[in-house]
């Protein structure tokens, strides 16, 4: 339950966001302002934000043969579910 009210003052072009990505999602400006908030908050969201922008930021890998990328990635795949042993 909603016990506190805050007051904040944003510019023009933040409320417009803020507004637009409400109505987006069917949600109140007050609703992304929470969700934004969780997430700052977040100590496991934070990290993760930070491995994505740490990934993007990252410099291209040159990948010869994609079947070859490809099957290893399913392999590894297989191997995590446990698909590639032998049934009991």
């Amino acid at each position: 339950m909603l016990s506190r009210r805050t007051q904040i003052l944003l510019d023009d072009g933040r409320y417009a966001q803020l507004h637009e990505r409400a109505e987006r999602e069917g949600s109140s400006v007050g609703a992304v302002i929470r969700e934004a908030i969780d997430l700052l908050l977040d100590d496991d969201a934070h990290r993760r934000q930070g491995l994505v922008e740490s990934f993007l930021a990252a410099d291209p890998v040159e990948v010869s043969d994609w079947p070859d990328v490809e099957r290893e990635i399913e392999g590894s795949y297989d191997r995590t579910l446990g698909l590639d042993e032998p049934p009991a």
